[in-house]
Order: structure tokens, then C-alpha cells, then sequence
């Protein structure tokens, strides 16, 4: 749903966000999406950053897309996922629990890291 000058930069967050991104281009010239058009309150297009689960986390509306604001929204969001899991984990509420093995060898990184 972005200006077609956007939409290479659009796609190209898949390789800047590796793995971590799909990007996708939207006609907005559908019906389906004129309707997302008005739900977002959009007048014409815009971009749209959805979770996998397609709720919306940022928008940017019609010829006010800044792909530098994007990214950075963009890397905020997956700074606060990873952290949000990371925080889950250590308390055991992740799918994938810290364990001693994995505090032991965190220690001894943070223990060799340090100063000398």
C-alpha cells in the first residue's frame, strides 16, 4: 500500500532484517485492500508493521512514509520482542528455559570478558 518509489525499499527490509522480517506489497487498488485503507485511517496508502498475528504496531499514512522511520520503529519493535522472550526465559516462562549449563558458560563469558 506504499508509493511505488517505496516499494523496492519495502522489500529490501527483508535483507536488512534478516529472517526477522517479511515485507510485502500491497495493491491498494483492490477492494480488500481500500478496505484496510479505511480501517487504518488512511486517505489513499501507507505502510502498515503488523505482528505475525497481524496486529498492527506502527503505521505510517498515504505520502508521509519515512523508510528511515519505519527501520527504526521497525528495530525497536524486534529489540523489545527479543527482550520480552529473553526476560521469559530467564524466568522460566519461555519455551526454551535457561538452564545451568547455559548460566554456568554465561558466567564464565562475563567472568573472561572482564577486566584483566
Amino acid at each position: 500500500m506504499v508509493c511505488a518509489k517505496l516499494k523496492p525499499a519495502v522489500s529490501g527490509l527483508e535483507k536488512e532484517f534478516p529472517g526477522q522480517v517479511q515485507a510485502r506489497n500491497v495493491d491498494a487498488t483492490t477492494p480488500e485492500a481500500r478496505k484496510a485503507i479505511q480501517e487504518l485511517g488512511f486517505k489513499s496508502h501507507g505502510l502498515v508493521i503488523r505482528s505475525a498475528d497481524g496486529k498492527v504496531l506502527h503505521k505510517q499514512p498515504d505520502h508521509a512514509v519515512n523508510m528511515d522511520d519505519a527501520r527504526k520503529a521497525l528495530a525497536e519493535i524486534l529489540k523489545t520482542r527479543y527482550l520480552d522472550r529473553l526476560g521469559a526465559r530467564r524466568a522460566g516462562t519461555g519455551s526454551r528455559p535457561v538452564g545451568p549449563r547455559i548460566f554456568e558458560r554465561s558466567q564464565k563469558r562475563v567472568e573472561m570478558d572482564g577486566p584483566i
